[in-house]
């Protein structure tokens, strides 16, 4: 017999019990096939989402002097716009509602889109820029009726039927905040 020292010596395997090296790998590969795939999941919604977030609304951060310089840069894009219009979508023409009342128009006057045209075609001090640039601040009643009036709207869907009147419509929610 043979003296062993106080070591323990490694259990002997035969090459039946250990595991294939070629399924080792495939397992190793299939692993990291996994990973990747779910991380290029997680790149995919992160782009998606900075691709949709660039059309909402700004942080309320945005002052509305920097939406009426923002609205004067585009003043002649969105008059081309509304002069387009024959008769405009619903959310269009509901957000040109809103912002002449919250500028002191009687809703009755801004019913029908012909008067609306009206309006805007205005120029001088009575431009639509011009009002806008000196707007302070509406009666808490006039912001409750335009809240009333935009309830049913959302920036994306004004944004879709009409992309420079979507600028308005930004305007008309910091007002009525």
């Amino acid at each position: 017999m043979s003296e062993t020292s106080g070591v323990d010596q490694p259990a002997k395997t035969s090459d039946e019990d250990l595991p294939d090296t070629r399924e080792v790998i495939a397992t190793v590969m299939t692993i990291i096939g996994i990973f990747m795939l779910v991380a290029m999941i997680i790149i995919f919604i992160y782009i998606m989402y900075i691709l949709n977030r660039k059309d909402r609304i700004r942080p309320k951060s945005q002052t509305l002097n920097e939406i009426c310089m923002e609205i004067e840069s585009l003043n002649r894009p969105i008059i081309a716009e509304l002069k387009s219009y024959t008769s405009p979508p619903l959310p269009v023409h509901l957000t040109m509602k809103a912002v002449f009342i919250l500028l002191g128009e009687e809703k009755q006057l801004v019913h029908e889109w012909n008067d609306v045209v009206t309006l805007f075609k205005s120029t001088g001090s009575n431009s639509l820029i011009s009002r806008i640039k000196g707007f302070e601040e509406a009666d808490k009643e006039v912001v409750q009726e335009v809240r009333r009036l935009i309830a049913g709207s959302s920036y994306e869907e004004v944004y879709n039927a009409g992309r420079t009147v979507s600028i308005l419509f930004r305007w008309v929610s910091t007002v009525c905040e």
